[in-house]
């Protein structure tokens, strides 16, 4: 004789393993988009933040130019004398520095002297209103 099937092949017991299964998942679910979200977030605020910083660098590389622009426009040659050693010119340099001035000193200059300074020294005296002027180095130009 055969065996006698009840219609019970373990279809209950498959049911509470998936009602349990789906109950594990629907709980652990919340903390692992909680988690996902937290990933994403900080993601975006780190590529946020380089790009804030990039965008701030540059405003900062732009407005260092403009103010050495600024320096540089205020710079004026006021006066300038051939030498045996080489030209001299008097200039006033306000917050520039001789060495970002370099380029409109010896434009100035060679304007004030009829010629060209291409490649030679320039001794350059800063003015200081009614006293002397006091040497304050030499360029190439």
């Amino acid at each position: 004789m055969g065996r006698y099937d009840s219609g019970d092949d373990g279809a209950g017991g498959r049911f509470w393993m998936g009602l349990i299964v789906f109950l594990l998942v629907a709980a652990a679910y919340p903390f692992y988009s909680y988690w996902v979200q937290t990933r994403l977030l900080a993601r975006d605020v780190a590529r946020a933040g380089e790009a804030f910083s990039q965008q701030l660098e540059a405003e900062n590389a732009r407005m260092k130019e403009q103010a050495r622009k600024a320096r540089i426009a205020k710079v004026s040659v006021v006066g300038t004398a051939p030498n045996r050693n080489g030209p001299i010119a008097i200039v006033r340099l306000e917050q520039a520095s001789l060495d970002e001035a370099t380029p409109t000193i010896c434009r100035q200059a060679a304007r004030m002297l009829g010629s060209s300074l291409a490649g030679q020294s320039l001794r350059v005296q800063r003015h200081r209103g009614g006293q002397p002027a006091m040497d304050i180095g030499t360029i190439r130009c």
